[in-house]
């Protein structure tokens, strides 16, 4: 008897306590991502690939980086997505150049984009229940995908920031201050990265069956942005003579050559991308199929985000590519449908503890189980070895060559650090500085590699090797490998 009264108590406390619970969840999830930051993932190519550039700014002045292949260590970086190293640079100066310290802005950014989805939702018609609108934030930041993305060192989340401005952009009552939003999301777009601008396209155009009128100058003042921000991009480039290497940076990131019917078939493969999309869309289409009705699709709330959702990952796939980091463009969108679809019904007792169930497991197999498997590893994942064994045989004295997980610990200590992408394409102006290199941190299973690359002769001179861990997969998905560096140094003997 008391349960009716006791639900109806809760709903209304969370409806005068949406804010403060809202600022309460973003707490926690800040502090456990921090907590357990520096174990999951291991350190990766992408993450050093991205800060190094950041970390260069801070430390000498000079935007540059010797972890990128098309360009040389002297020359001004060129890279596809210039605007997070520059954030990341400005946060470095705050915080420090620790994993934690460089991850940890993503963890910033991706808070930031959620909350322009949540007051996106808060003021539109069609997520009119607090419950639901906290429910889809918690969804949205525990899935698979998408903490994939702002935990892995990547410069995604700022991308998911604009287009949650954008989002939000569309509900401001103040023309100018809706076009202003719009125009500053255009700008800084290409600077984001240049993939987002098809997901950006493809989110206007979609929007515009639903509210031509609206949408029509929304995209003018956008894409006269974009028009902007990239030209400006181009003609900075051009200017600092590297224009090429920027062509060359993003023509890596692209799968331009591949066949479109190759795609076509391989579109199965997109439900592997992304375990908690997968699950959310086929057990939404399975539950709505138990109530015998649809969802209310006449609402546009419900169905434009469940369309892009659904055309999103399949065009990018097939235009570009579709990795894991790049899910949350098909996620996001499909979290906020269906919660806008749920936030219209009434729902049995048992519907809900369906639902529950359901939201549980989407989550459940994302960033709850990143932090379940760091907890279990946490010694095996400890990066303090590494810094240990780095500290006690590299000095300022010395130029590294360092594998990608050696990079904080090399980069905190060595003269100077070459990273492997640095020496795929190297050219005489290349090998010349390479052959300042006296030190290795690298797994030894890539010693001969890497010294039939740099030449001389090289001797071990410590290891660390972390304990081997009991969980090696989980969801039939490989974890990382433990770190496993040997700090190698050049003999003497050896000709320079």
């Amino acid at each position: 008897m008391d349960s009716p009264s006791s639900l109806t108590s809760f709903l209304k406390y969370v409806r005068r306590r949406e804010k403060s619970l809202l600022v309460g969840f973003f707490v926690v999830f800040l502090a456990l991502n921090l907590a357990t930051g520096s174990r999951s993932p291991t350190v990766w190519t992408d993450e050093v690939a991205y800060a190094d550039p950041a970390i260069n700014l801070v430390e000498s002045g000079a935007f540059t980086s010797t972890a990128w292949e098309v360009q040389r260590s002297s020359e001004h970086w060129a890279g596809n997505v210039p605007l997070y190293p520059l954030l990341l640079a400005g946060w470095i100066e705050l915080f420090g150049m620790s994993i934690t310290a460089v991850r940890s802005l993503n963890y910033v950014l991706v808070l930031a984009g959620t909350a322009l989805l949540w007051g996106t939702a808060r003021r539109i018609d069609g997520m009119d229940r607090p419950v639901i609108r906290l429910l889809f934030v918690a969804v949205l930041l525990a899935g698979y995908g998408m903490s994939d993305a702002y935990r892995s060192g990547r410069p995604d989340m700022v991308g998911f920031v604009l287009v949650g401005a954008g989002g939000f952009a569309g509900t401001l009552s103040s023309a100018g201050a809706r076009y202003t939003l719009a125009l500053l999301v255009g700008l800084l777009l290409p600077l984001s990265g240049l993939q987002f601008l098809p997901y950006a396209a493809l989110l206007c155009g979609l929007a515009f069956l639903w509210a031509p009128d609206q949408i029509f100058p929304l995209s003018l003042a956008t894409g006269g942005g974009a028009i902007l921000g990239g030209g400006g991009l181009a003609s900075y480039y051009w200017y600092r003579g590297v224009w090429t290497d920027f062509l060359q940076s993003i023509t890596r990131h692209t799968v331009a050559g591949q066949s479109i019917n190759a795609k076509l078939l391989d579109l199965p493969s997109l439900l592997s991308a992304d375990p908690s999309y997968t699950l959310l869309l086929l057990g939404s289409f399975g539950l709505w199929g138990t109530r015998g009705r649809q969802p209310p699709l006449s609402r546009p709330a419900v169905s434009y985000p469940l369309t892009v959702a659904v055309v999103a990952p399949i065009v990018l796939f097939v235009v570009g590519k579709y990795p894991t980091y790049y899910s949350w463009m098909g996620y996001a969108p499909l979290v906020f449908g269906i919660c806008a679809a749920a936030s219209t019904v009434s729902w049995s007792r048992s519907e809900a503890l369906i639902v529950g169930g359901l939201l549980l497991l989407v989550g459940g197999i994302g960033l709850p189980a990143r932090i379940g498997v760091s907890v279990l590893q946490w010694d095996s994942r400890s990066y303090a070895p590494v810094e240990q064994v780095v500290d006690r045989h590299i000095t300022t004295r010395d130029t590294v060559f360092s594998s990608y997980q050696g990079y904080y610990a090399a980069k905190e200590r060595a003269g100077a650090v070459y990273l492997p992408k640095y020496l795929w394409r190297v050219s005489d102006t290349k090998a010349e500085e390479l052959r300042a290199v006296d030190k290795m941190v690298v797994s030894p299973d890539r010693k001969e590699m890497w010294t039939n690359r740099l030449g001389g002769q090289w001797e071990q001179v410590a290891r660390m090797q972390a304990p081997e861990r009991a969980i090696k997969s989980i969801f039939g998905r490989p974890l990382a490998q433990p770190y496993d560096l040997v700090v190698y140094t050049q003999s003497t003997s050896s000709p320079k």
